[in-house]
């Protein structure tokens, strides 16, 4: 992915400047500067109508789920991923403040899509997280797939509607 692929998230034009600070923070290597913004963008959108973080958050997760350089490297040949600029997708705001909560709130009605993704966010992202969001996800796969599920009942449960998600299960 190419910051060009980045550059147009659905939001209106003030949070649009605001994100593309971001990676262009994120890209000249002023880690803290992109985490400050993103923090400023999630407490924005939290701020403002819930339809808009909701459209922010599929187009993030479509993004870092299903375009990301990661993903793709998640399975081999990841070279180069953390100076790729889809890395900064994953920093510790907007994982907390926008992919976990619009998963939370696509599982209340799953799609085989957002089963895969919360899969992808316990494989690829809870490592990174603090206690509670860990345990967050933790209870978002117990919600999805039952109390003693693992995550392999995630992709099982995804697999008739999520062509990815049908691969990986097998």
């Amino acid at each position: 992915m190419h910051s060009a692929d980045l550059e147009s998230p659905p939001l209106p034009d003030d949070l649009t400047s605001l994100w593309r600070g971001i990676l262009a923070a994120w890209n000249s290597g002023l880690r803290k500067d992109a985490i400050r913004s993103a923090e400023t963008l999630v407490t924005r959108l939290n701020q403002g109508e819930p339809a808009q973080a909701s459209r922010f958050g599929r187009w993030l997760c479509e993004r870092l789920f299903d375009d990301s350089v990661g993903w793709k490297g998640q399975w081999g040949g990841n070279a180069g991923y953390e100076d790729a600029p889809d890395y900064a997708l994953s920093i510790f705001p907007l994982t907390t403040g926008v992919v976990i909560p619009h998963l939370a709130r696509e599982l209340q009605q799953p799609t085989g899509q957002t089963l895969r993704w919360l899969y992808q966010a316990i494989v690829g992202l809870s490592g990174r997280l603090p206690p509670e969001s860990r345990d967050q996800l933790d209870g978002l796969l117990a919600a999805a797939c039952g109390k003693d599920a693992g995550l392999l009942d995630l992709l099982r449960l995804a697999a008739p509607t999520d062509e990815r998600a049908r691969r990986w299960a097998c």
